[in-house]
């Protein structure tokens, strides 16, 4: 085969991966779904253009797994090559930071988790529909990193906003 037709072979073999480990992670099987995104990855490659989707999916599978630092790398990863490419929606970048927060906090990693969060307001806005919950996420990081005064002040905040939202 020549070298086009090769790449065209792997990119349709690694997608055909790619979509049995999303089965497999539909299923819960998150130890086979990351054996077969990763194998997908090799085949396919990381220049393509949405090569951000298949760096999320192993990030969701580890972290499904309870693997949260390698969870983090694809996370990372994920974000870095979105906002290399452009190409990705403000939906899907807000949804891999919101990952990483909880990756950070099932970590213990308070800090960085509260600036994943609010990383992903700045991304939504204020008038999103989730904007409620995030400060209750932040809320609880703060009471878990043993921060009271902050946490008390995101739970109001939630609190606030949540009765805002249903007075409309």
């Amino acid at each position: 085969m020549e070298g086009s037709e090769q790449r065209d072979s792997d990119y349709v073999e690694g997608s055909a991966l790619c979509l049995e480990g999303l089965r497999k992670y539909r299923d819960l099987d998150f130890i086979g779904a990351i054996k077969d995104l990763k194998k997908s990855l090799i085949m396919i490659g990381d220049n393509y253009e949405e090569s951000y989707k298949l760096f999320g999916h192993l990030g969701s599978a580890y972290f499904a797994n309870k693997q949260y630092e390698e969870a983090l790398v694809y996370q990372k990863k994920a974000i870095q090559k979105m906002k290399q490419l452009g190409n990705a929606s403000l939906e899907e970048l807000r949804t891999n930071v919101h990952n990483m927060a909880q990756s950070y906090k099932n970590l213990r990693e308070y800090e960085k988790a509260i600036e994943c969060y609010h990383e992903e307001i700045k991304l939504m806005g204020k008038d999103h529909t989730n904007i409620c919950s995030i400060y209750s996420e932040i809320g609880d990081a703060y009471r878990h990193w043993h921060r009271d005064d902050q946490a008390c002040n995101f739970y109001e905040k939630s609190i606030k906003c949540a009765s805002s939202a249903t007075d409309i």
